[in-house]
């Protein structure tokens, strides 16, 4: 869709200092989205919640807002200072975050859970779309992998502080004190980030007639029609619906099957196998970067090969019986599953023209969002109710099986994305 002015021109130093800066947001973005999954065992207890209503609060009260007003923010996104909408954004969910930790039932949780998701709307395609701004098309696998190394980081960081804040000080202390770096940071990126001239890499040629003046229906039958886009939209979905639904039970899933263990040793291991994460990203991003210049069918089958082989490790992960190599199986689980997102990210991006894609990296993110954290915890948490009259105590083990399947599903679209992306990436 679009072409790099210079492929071989060099990345400017603010540019890799701007990413710096957006890998913090990320963190604490993740940080304090997550940590509610080490929590969960804790605020079931002391606010008398089902396993269903676990995944309603953690998964869908969040997805729902978050994809309402993702695309709306994502539209004044690509016409405005993306760098102030991010700032604004930050502030806001690390606000409803502490907010979170002064609900006094599901209800009222559920609404600070909806502000969480609100303000992380305005996070994600600012961000994707600067990036694009930032970087060139022949370092963007590298530039969206250490971004979404934060991730990672965010994960191990809630996971360790969290087990550890929960034993020391309990749940609500821990989602107040976890909110207020986000708040000081949010202060910083609107004071000091700049914002770069939007589409500077791109030169004219297909799609140079889109425009973020478009009529939004217009905008959404014009993405939809790049088939690309359209199946890594699906297996992006879908390949997120088993991450993020197998992802919020993880922790639960250590606490009930290895009930011996101390909360803060696992959420300390968790933590530390999270941050492994880091590994897989960035390996996934500077490998395609380098792949992708022989064949941009590489975008596709790097998805693919990391998801194929995270699948044993998932499954051992299960059923092996001490909770030491669990946490091995788990180390490998997190970083193969890592590893695609750089690639993906970059592909979407670089199949719209700038001044779209904000908007469609909302759309990215809508289904990310509202299939994989909505619909994932949601389902496994249902589905450990459904199952806990037969097993009992590892109803949540069988239930997490589910996304096996999903992840095979995903790969189908992978696979059919792989046929079109030359052809929608070559200019012209």
């Amino acid at each position: 869709m679009t072409e790099p002015v210079q492929q071989d021109s060099k990345v400017a130093a603010y540019s890799w200092y701007a990413l710096g800066v957006l890998f913090l947001v990320n963190v604490f973005h993740v940080v304090d989205r997550q940590v509610f999954s080490i929590l969960q065992d804790s605020i079931k207890a002391d606010l008398h919640l089902s396993d269903t209503m676990l995944g309603l609060l953690s998964g869908l009260a969040f997805a729902l807002f978050y994809t309402t007003f993702g695309i709306p923010i994502a539209r004044l996104a690509d016409r405005r200072t993306r760098t102030k909408i991010v700032a604004v954004a930050l502030f806001v969910w690390s606000g409803m975050t502490a907010l979170c930790g002064m609900a006094t039932g599901a209800a009222t949780l559920a609404l600070a859970r909806i502000g969480v998701g609100v303000g992380e709307a305005g996070c994600a395609p600012a961000t994707h779309s600067l990036l694009s701004d930032y970087f060139p098309p022949h370092r963007r696998s590298t530039a969206f992998a250490v971004l979404t190394a934060g991730t990672s980081i965010g994960l191990a960081l809630g996971f360790f502080l969290g087990g550890f804040f929960d034993r020391v000080i309990g749940w609500r202390h821990t989602l107040m004190i976890l909110a207020a770096p986000g708040i000081v940071l949010s202060v910083f990126v609107f004071l000091f980030l700049r914002e770069p001239e939007r589409g500077r890499f791109d030169m004219q040629g297909k799609g140079a007639q889109a425009d973020a003046q478009m009529p939004l229906p217009q905008v959404l039958r014009y993405l939809w029609n790049i088939r690309t886009f359209r199946y890594v939209l699906f297996a992006y979905g879908l390949h997120f619906l088993a991450v993020q639904g197998a992802g919020a039970w993880k922790a639960s899933f250590f606490r009930r099957t290895f009930q011996q263990v101390d909360v803060a040793t696992l959420g300390g291991a968790l933590g530390v196998a999270a941050a492994f994460g880091v590994v897989g990203v960035l390996g996934g991003g500077i490998l395609a970067d380098r792949l992708v210049k022989r064949d941009q069918r590489w975008f596709t089958w790097m998805p693919i090969l990391t998801i194929l082989l995270a699948m044993p490790f998932f499954v051992a992960m299960l059923f092996v019986p001490d909770w030491r190599w669990a946490v091995v199986f788990y180390t490998f689980d997190i970083g193969l599953n890592a590893a695609f997102t750089g690639p993906t990210l970059a592909l979407m991006q670089q199949l719209v023209p700038g001044r779209l894609r904000a908007v469609s990296s909302s759309l990215v993110l809508l289904a990310v969002s509202l299939i994989g954290m909505g619909l994932g915890p949601l389902s496994i948490g249902a589905m450990s109710d459904a199952l806990a009259p037969g097993f009992g105590a590892l109803s949540l083990r069988y239930a997490l099986l589910s996304a096996v399947v999903v992840n095979i599903a995903a790969i189908a679209f992978y696979l059919r994305a792989a046929r079109s992306v030359r052809s929608d990436l070559a200019p012209g």
